[in-house]
């Protein structure tokens, strides 16, 4: 029997654990028995999979005293410091440094023992964040490179990527050759990779974002109530400037009558200080409710699906409104957003975070109210042909 690992998986992100869910589940549906998940804080993952799914913690660890915020930056910064060590000095020169032994050995030793390392879905390899594309994820990656018999990488948004060190550049070039397969979920990845390494890699293929795969999984026609979801970003700075502008939109929702529910999409105390923040600015001290991050996906899903509307700042909540046909106006961060709104041929309510106009906004609003029964009617066509191609898509990377 096949022995499977999937890596790179942030357990604190609903759109990352969703992901995780759909490959886990996806491999049991298989009938696969042998599956591991390798993730940043395996007690997030308490009875949501069978007890035949091992769970260990991914290449760098996580300690419970990161709660407390001061620590948690000096620990983050000597991690840097250790990751960029270990792949300048070994990673980038294939040799098996001390470091990955003394704090990865556990993930290292499952990597050789497995038959097919799969890195989880998203929007994983990019400079946005961090100089060189290089942090926890990609120190993953790396491990995965230099160990595993087999490795895909699936359903992933690639870049921005802008390199000051050439030779980590030259090292994920090496990555991608060696992937068995390298899935993407938007044509602009495969503009990035052809842009940055010049000719094109034989192993790309195309795909939709692994979350579309719930749509056969959630539950059928329900009774909506005059609900709002509401889901928020803050992983940038620039995010903070749209609090504001969202709370008077939440204002507008509230005189017409509608419940504010947020769903949050990150796990601990953060997100929920942010969202008190948005409600603060509100002028309409209305009923609202945070929905707990510490469900399933598919009890996620099934409770937005209730929702008459759904107002999607990150990216998985747009994913998991669209998927739930719910009539959805985005706020975009980056162009994935802009791309995931025009498969449903929803691009006209997606807008620029750095543009966001009131007016715009409630007008979008107003013909997403109007126009309720067209628009889950769309979306639950195009939700159901996008399934199937995130389905199909991943059998073929187990079978090739």
């Amino acid at each position: 029997m096949m022995r499977y690992l999937i890596v790179g998986q942030y357990a604190s992100n609903k759109g990352d654990r969703a992901i995780a869910e759909y490959i886990v589940f996806s491999l049991l549906q298989e009938g696969v028995t042998d599956i591991t998940l390798s993730t940043t804080q395996p007690k997030l993952w308490k009875n949501i999979f069978p007890k035949n799914v091992k769970i260990i913690r991914s290449g760098i660890p996580y300690f419970g005293l990161l709660k407390i915020k001061i620590i948690k930056k000096a620990y983050y910064k000597v991690i840097k410091v250790i990751i960029r060590r270990f792949f300048y000095k070994s990673v980038f020169n294939d040799k098996n440094g001390l470091t990955p032994l003394l704090i990865s050995n556990k993930l290292i030793q499952s990597i050789k023992l497995s038959d097919h390392v799969i890195l989880t879905g998203g929007h994983h390899i990019t400079t946005l964040r961090e100089k060189d594309a290089i942090y926890e994820v990609t120190y993953d990656v790396a491990l995965m490179h230099q160990h595993a018999k087999k490795f895909s990488i699936w359903s992933q948004t690639i870049g921005p990527l802008q390199f000051e060190n050439i030779i980590a550049k030259e090292w994920f070039r090496k990555v991608f050759e060696r992937a068995n397969s390298i899935y993407l979920r938007d044509n602009k990845s495969f503009d990035i990779l052809n842009h940055q390494f010049g000719n094109p890699f034989v192993n790309l293929k195309r795909t939709e974002d692994t979350v579309f795969g719930f749509s056969k999984l959630l539950d059928g026609e329900v009774e909506r109530s005059k609900e709002v979801a509401v889901s928020i970003f803050n992983g940038l700075p620039k995010a903070f400037n749209t609090f504001p502008v969202i709370a008077k939109l939440l204002d507008y929702i509230a005189i017409k009558g509608y419940k504010i529910i947020f769903f949050k999409m990150e796990h601990g105390d953060t997100e929920t200080s942010h969202i008190e923040r948005i409600i603060s600015l509100m002028a309409i001290k209305t009923d609202y409710e945070i929905y707990p991050f510490e469900t399933s996906t598919i009890t996620h899903m099934n409770r937005l699906k209730k929702c008459s509307l759904s107002i999607g700042y990150k990216t998985h909540s747009v994913i998991m409104s669209l998927t739930a046909n719910v009539p959805t106006l985005a706020i975009s961060y980056h162009p994935k957003t802009e791309y995931f709104m025009s498969l449903f041929g929803q691009d006209k309510s997606c807008f620029d975070d750095e543009n966001l106009n009131i007016d715009r906004l409630t007008e979008t609003i107003d013909y997403l109210i109007n126009n309720e029964l067209q628009i889950t009617n769309t979306l639950q066509t195009r939700s159901s042909q996008i399934c199937e191609i995130v389905d199909h898509s991943f059998i073929d990377m187990l079978r090739s």
